[in-house]
């Protein structure tokens, strides 16, 4: 140890000396307990040592008088710059004491520095014969020097035992001065050169900078402490140790948390030169010196009253004094928290996290002098500016703890409106993301800030406003969320259930009182003093911005507790937003508020104080998200029959004991009616006795408007209250009760903005009138002569329009409004008058999809202008076919070339086209008038005349002046040119949303009226403009077309019912079967390029649902009523599909697949009876030549062929029947498919597979035990089977059907002849190859000369070359031996083999070639011995 070494290093006549010196064991044994880890241990230990410390000197001195020097020379070998100390008196007990006290600092074991440190302080304070000057001299000798031989640790110890050393004598002289030892002076003087060591020794290490910081403090606490004024000790201390003020004057770039720390500390009574370098501090302003002035005045007039007061022997009176002083802290702290100061020392104070885990002294500073001086907003900036955009956005997992820790700190003492502020954004993002992992870096820190805040929660101290907010605060973060992450399982929840009613109804009003009051009386504490000021004009502007800032919080978290309060206290809560956000107090001018309160301040507690910036805005926000949250709840416990319950988490357990008004809601009754209390506030609110006006006065005309809308939802309001109590059973009042909702949501909504609102609702009040009135009956009178002679005159009036088509109309006109609230309600209103929907106002939806967009260079050839533009016949394009090597693919790729050369054709053209456009743009362009008059005005005002034929340039007699004059106004010109190219992009997105929202319509017009007659009608028009969409080719357009195809296939095409009034029109059978017949056209020729594959599935629904309404007409006129029976198909679907049929035979454009045609067939089996001869037809199809068409279609005919024949007798007796009828042609049609010639390799096998599937299927109709034969001809088909067979090429899974099919039929299939190809066989190699190859040096066999060789060429031999020499071995099969590379099958000298000359072997047989046979050949094998064994 350092100890153990400075002994070492002592000269022999000292060592001599302390050899002779006898010291007590039990002093000894103190030392020892000096450094125990027990604190009551060390204290006990350094009481004693110094009582036999002083009784130890009290002997020596009652026997010598003599002087003992601490040391002959130096302690430490070569170093004379500094002599020991020599203290006049000493015993030697007492000087052995303080040399090994003084060296023990240096001691890290245990508590040995903190034992040792307390007992010097102790030994120097009660023994006056040290000098401090010596304590300072001994420390400075007992420690070992730093050298470059030093460790790092022990160099730690050397210097912390140098600062616990000088803390200790800094309280040692603190003592001293108390009892009047030493002098105000000397202390001040031994103060001065103690800081400036420690200033010098904090400099040296980051880690000693914050003890250096508690040293210097405690220093000048000792001399007097920090008082106002500069002439202070303090500035004494300061003018004297440089270094010291140095330190403190640190630039903001460069500076330290402990400079911070200091510079705040000292602030006060820092000097002129000093406070001006501070750069840590606000800069010096007005404020701060009329303070210091202010106190240094009433500083002098408290000594004169001192003076005076003790001449006349009174108590002095200091009271006022002491008030300016708190006034001038407080000014200079509310300098020092606003936020461009605080982003000036962020980083300083970000530094603090090397004190990690403790929390720096520096932020209990700053907390507490923001909570003492009560600064108005220091908290929430303090928190916003250093922590939430300081700390919490750091990479630095230590500065992100530290920012948990703060928060802790903070919210201990929080008060409610302080809460909202600690859960920011970025902490919560912070502690949602360690919660989450048990693995994460901070995930143990971030569990205990969420157990820290719970255990605040419930904290029985807690005030009951903070809990709430708090709770209100998690219920933002979600419950759920908190519980599924942290470890504490539903402790989140637990907290939120135990929230009662009462206390959530309380603390909601208290949060409206924080909303409406002015931002100086939310805070509640101390205002402004005279020596504050408002600072600049940008902090001005700040903190009106936080001042509203806090104001949204306590708005958001009285909505965040709306799903706890009660039934009253919700309706309370959205009457408050809905009068805030559109009304305020109407005020004459010059007038005062009348003493009794107006319904606003009834309403919403007081009128909302300046500044309302944002303010309103919030509020209509939340309100129109309440409002919309309430509907559906409503609607949900109306649908569940629940009477309101809510979810089982949000509900809280109602203890035994506990009245109704303490639970959060009463689950019995459903949510209230939210909308009809806010138009009814609306109403009232309106009314010219009520003191209030609209926030955005409304003119008089709409006022009208607004008048005639209250006067109808009087009346509707009435009539669902009728409806309601007696249960009327007429479904048009109903209907007409159902529009109830939407007039009071356009009652609310009217006021957030009349001018969009008001054209819209012009006519519903009308409309309901009309809905109303008794229906007017038609009068069979006949007509007067005067009206005959009239009746051409007024043929061309229009019909008026029904009012539930006015309605319709309105509700469409409405979905154009951005409000969500609205949406629903239109939406729930469509659904509930879906029934009295008529075909009109189905057509004018159907318009509205079908309509191009606003921007007219997105329309297609398809949006031409027509209201419905139907899926015409584009006619058959006769057009040679081309013969392509391979199937299906081959032939596709084909129409893709022809396609996209047409395409290219087509583009040129466009181009072509474009290029003549914009040449003429000039000229053929629309001009606008607008704009153009502003360009003349602009060169009118400068003095150019544009119309004048002159060819003089008007702009040479232009000065600088006009020029910049023009040019500010063609800026105003083309600014305004900007202003409309984007508000047709807004048009166009606005017109893609709003079809959008009217397939929403749609969507619930089918799932909640399955049976109407109108569906048929639209399915066509819908597939027309999901065809135009796709055709648009745009990201846009795509999510439009995939919305209508969803609305195709799930409901409008997933209706089950027949159509209501099905037989007349317009669901006939012949419109029913024109719309079949278009969309197959659809289905086989989707134009545009958008993608046919997603076309297909809506084009095939589409065609299903038509086919399904006309095969269902056809039963209706058959008379048919049982589900069971099954007639024939009805002649139109059989047309429309037989023309499929051709289509797909004739056309190699056409896109129909068998996918198409099987699921009609599948669900309609007497269609697929009825078409079999043109089933037949395409599987005859192209049979004289090869080729990929001829291929493709009879492997896709086949196919459809064996889905007929797959339905059987039992499921269809009709197909059954029908095959008996077309018995011959369907027999001809499968050996014709059979023996046609095919060039694919794989389309034989796939022909030959289906054609076999087709004769499986035939037999399985006939009788059981009837042989197939007797329905097929099996000649036919063997001969079929010997034409395929004589073609090589054939593959294994057509050999293998083919055979099973001469089985079959009793025959025996003949031989198919091999490929001209070799069959490709894997070579195999055996063991003792594979270690050959390992063996040698060839790793891979990438060297050269082959697997199992050297790069030589040489052979490496092995241990399986030694074994083939021990024995023959059997030769490896077509592969590698085992002693060489690999060679072909043959003869032992592994030449390969020759064909014989002669046709047969020296067995007789005849020759061929061997190839090992597959698994399809063997199966081939297996049958044709299994039919030679039948035959035989």
């Amino acid at each position: 140890s350092p100890t153990a070494r400075s002994f070492s290093r002592l000269d022999p006549a000292r060592v001599a000396t302390m050899g002779s010196l006898e010291v007590p064991g039990h002093v000894l044994q103190h030392f020892w307990d000096l450094a125990n880890v027990e604190a009551e241990t060390r204290q006990h230990s350094a009481v004693r040592l110094v009582h036999e410390l002083k009784s130890a000197q009290d002997a020596f001195v009652s026997t010598s008088s003599s002087d003992v020097p601490m040391g002959t020379g130096t302690d430490r070998e070569g170093d004379e710059n500094e002599a020991p100390p020599a203290l006049a008196g000493c015993s030697p007990v007492l000087a052995y004491a303080l040399k090994r006290l003084a060296r023990g600092l240096g001691s890290g074991r245990s508590g040995a520095r903190q034992g040792f440190a307390l007992a010097l302080t102790a030994a120097i304070a009660e023994i006056p014969l040290v000098s401090l000057s010596d304590g300072l001299r001994l420390l400075k000798t007992s420690l070992e020097p730093i050298t470059q031989a030093t460790k790092g640790t022990e160099a730690r110890d050397i210097l912390m035992g140098q600062l616990f050393g000088v803390a200790a004598l800094v309280r040692a002289m603190s003592a001293r001065l108390a009892g009047g030892e030493i002098e105000l002076a000397d202390a001040i003087d031994f103060a001065s050169v103690v800081a400036q060591d420690v200033a010098a020794l904090a400099k040296s290490k980051t880690y000693l900078a914050e003890s250096a910081c508690a040293v210097i403090l405690e220093i000048v606490n000792s001399v007097g402490g920090v008082v106002d004024g500069t002439d202070g000790t303090v500035s004494i201390i300061l003018t004297r140790a440089p270094a010291l003020a140095d330190w403190i004057a640190t630039p903001a770039n460069e500076a330290t948390p402990e400079a911070v720390l200091l510079a705040t500390a000292f602030w006060p009574a820092l000097p002129a030169a000093l406070r001006k370098r501070c750069d840590v501090l606000p800069p010096l302003g007005e404020e701060e010196s009329n303070a210091a002035a202010a106190v240094a005045a009433a500083a002098a007039v408290a000594n004169g009253a001192e003076k005076q007061a003790k001449k006349s022997k009174k108590k002095k009176d200091g009271g006022d004094a002491v008030d300016l002083v708190k006034a001038a802290a407080t000014a200079r702290w509310s300098v020092f928290f606003r936020a461009s100061h605080l982003e000036k020392i962020r980083d300083a104070l970000a530094e603090s996290s090397h004190s990690h885990p403790q929390v720096h002294t520096v932020w209990g500073v700053l907390i507490d002098a923001a909570r003492t001086f009560r600064i108005t907003g220091a908290l929430e900036r303090l928190w916003d500016v250093l922590v939430e955009q300081g700390l919490m956005t750091s990479g630095s997992h230590q500065r992100r703890f530290l920012g948990f820790r703060l928060f802790a700190s903070l919210l201990s003492g929080a008060s409610a409106a302080l809460v909202p502020t600690l859960f920011s954004d970025n902490f919560n993002r912070c502690l949602l993301n360690n919660l989450a992992k048990q693995d994460n870096y901070l995930h143990a820190a971030a569990d205990d800030c969420l157990a820290h805040v719970l255990n605040i929660a419930k904290a029985t101290g807690t005030p009951a406003d903070v809990r709430l907010s708090i709770v209100g605060a998690l219920r933002r973060l979600g419950p759920h969320r908190l519980d599924k992450v942290g470890d504490k399982k539903n402790a989140v929840r637990d907290l939120l259930g135990g929230l009662t009613g009462d206390d959530a109804s309380e603390h909601a009003r208290e949060l409206m009182r924080i909303f409406v009051a002015a931002p100086e009386k939310v805070e509640g504490g101390a205002q402004p003093s005279e020596f504050s000021a408002e600072g600049s004009e940008a902090d001005a502007s700040a903190n009106a911005s936080a001042a509203n800032k806090r104001r949204l919080w306590a708005l958001e978290q009285a909505t965040g507790l709306w799903p706890r309060l009660p039934r009253d206290t919700q309706t309370e809560l959205c009457e408050f937003l809905v009068a805030h956000a559109y009304y305020t107090e109407a005020l004459p001018e010059g007038s005062k508020p009348k003493k009794g309160k107006s319904l606003l301040t009834k309403v919403g507690v007081a009128p909302l104080a300046s500044p309302t910036d944002g303010l309103r805005e919030a509020c209509a926000v939340r309100a129109s998200a309440l409002l919309a949250a309430n509907v559906k709840a409503r609607r949900s416990a109306a649908t569940a029959g629940t009477g309101g319950k809510t979810a089982p988490s949000d509900t809280p357990k109602k203890e035994k004991g506990a009245k109704k008004s303490d639970t959060a809601l009463d689950t019995k009754q459903p949510p209230p009616d939210l909308l009809a209390a806010a138009a009814n506030l609306c109403r009232r609110l309106d009314a010219k006795d009520s003191g209030a006006v609209l926030v955005d006065q409304m003119p008089a005309e709409c006022a009208a408007v607004r008048e005639s809308l209250f006067e109808s939802l009087a009346k509707l309001t009435d009539l669902e209250a009728i409806v309601s109590s007696k249960g009327s059973k007429d479904a048009a009042h109903s209907e007409i009760a159902a529009v109830t909702p939407l007039l009071r949501a356009l009652a609310v909504l009217q006021v957030s903005d009349w001018r969009e609102f008001t054209p819209a609702i012009e006519d519903l009040p009308r409309c309901v009138d009309d809905l109303l009135a008794p229906p007017v009956v038609v009068s069979k009178k006949k007509p007067s002569k005067k009206a005959s002679q009239n009746k051409d005159e007024d043929e061309d009036d229009e019909t008026p329009p029904k009012p539930m088509d006015v309605l319709v109309d309105i509700l469409l006109s409405l979905l154009a409004q951005p409000s969500a609230l609205l949406r629903d309600v239109v939406e729930h209103v469509f659904k509930s008058i879906g029934a009295s929907v008529s075909e009109a106002s189905v057509g004018d939806m159907l318009r509205v999809v079908l309509a191009p967009d606003a921007d007219n260079r997105n329309a297609t050839a398809d949006g031409d202008g027509d209201d419905e533009p139907a899926l015409e016949d584009e006619g058959d394009e006769s057009e040679e076919e081309e013969e392509t090597e391979i199937g299906e693919e081959d032939d596709a790729l084909v129409v893709d070339e022809e396609d996209s050369d047409e395409d290219d054709d087509d583009d040129e053209n466009s181009d072509d086209e474009n290029e003549n456009e914009n040449s003429d743009s000039d000229d053929a362009s629309p001009v606008d008038e607008k704009r153009t008059a502003l360009i003349k005005a602009a060169l009118a005002k400068v003095g150019a005349n544009i119309d004048s034929d002159e060819e003089d340039d008007p702009a040479e007699n232009m000065d600088d002046d006009a020029m910049f004059g023009i040019d500010s106004l063609l800026g105003q010109a083309f600014k305004s040119r900007r202003h409309d190219i984007k508000r047709k992009k807004n048009m166009v997105v606005a017109t893609r949303d709003f079809k959008f929202r009217v397939l929403a319509l749609l969507e619930l017009y089918a799932r909640s009226q399955p049976a109407s007659p109108w569906l048929p009608g639209a399915a066509l028009p819908l597939l027309s403009a999901m065809r135009t969409a796709l055709g648009q080719g745009t990201p846009q357009a795509s999510a439009l077309a995939e919305r209508i195809g969803g609305v195709l296939t799930k409901h409008v095409c997933h209706a089950r019912d027949l159509p209501t009034g099905a037989g007349s029109a317009p669901v006939t059978a012949e419109v029913v079967a024109a719309s079949l017949a278009s969309a197959i056209r659809a289905a086989a020729k989707p134009t545009g390029g958008g993608d046919h594959k997603g076309f297909a599935k809506p084009a095939t629904a589409v065609c299903l649902y038509l086919l399904r309404v006309l095969e269902a007409l056809g039963g209706q006129e058959r008379g048919e009523t049982a589900e069971g029976d099954e007639g024939p198909a009805t002649p139109l679907a059989v047309a429309a599909y037989a023309g499929a049929l051709k289509e797909f035979k004739t056309n190699k454009r056409c896109r129909l697949k068998s996918p198409f045609f099987n699921a009609a067939f599948d669900r309609h089996p007497t269609l697929a009876a009825a078409l079999l001869p043109e089933i037949a037809q395409v599987v005859c199809a192209h049979t004289d030549k090869p080729g990929a068409r001829g291929e493709f279609l009879r492997t896709e005919g086949l196919k459809l062929l064996a889905t007929v024949l797959a339905l059987g007798r039992k499921r269809s007796p009709g197909a059954a029947a029908a095959v008996k009828r077309h018995g011959k042609k369907v027999t001809l049609a499968v050996v014709t498919a059979i023996g046609a010639p095919c060039k694919n390799r794989g389309a034989r096998g796939d022909t030959a597979k289906c054609a076999l599937q087709c004769l499986e299927a035939l037999g399985r109709l006939e009788p059981e035990g009837t042989p197939l034969s007797a329905v097929v001809d099996a000649e036919a088909v063997l001969a079929a089977t010997r034409t395929q067979f004589l073609v090589p090429g054939m593959p294994p899974k057509g050999i293998a059907a083919l055979t099973r099919a001469c089985t079959l039929l009793g025959k025996v299939a003949p031989e198919a002849s091999p490929s001209d190809e070799p069959v490709p066989v894997k070579k195999k190699r055996d063991d003792n190859a594979c270690k050959t190859d390992k063996a040698g040096k060839g790793g891979k066999g990438k060297a050269k000369g082959g697997k199992g060789t050297k790069k030589d060429g040489k052979r490496d031999v092995g241990r399986a070359d030694a074994k083939m020499a021990s024995g023959p071995k059997a030769p490896a099969k077509h592969g590698r031996g085992t002693n060489g590379p690999a060679t072909p099958k043959g003869d032992a000298s592994g030449q390969k083999r020759k064909a014989p000359e002669d046709t047969e072997g020296g067995d007789g047989t005849p020759w061929k070639k061997k190839n090992r046979a597959g698994k399809a050949q063997r199966e081939a094998a297996r049958e044709k011995k299994k039919a030679l064994a039948e035959a035989k």
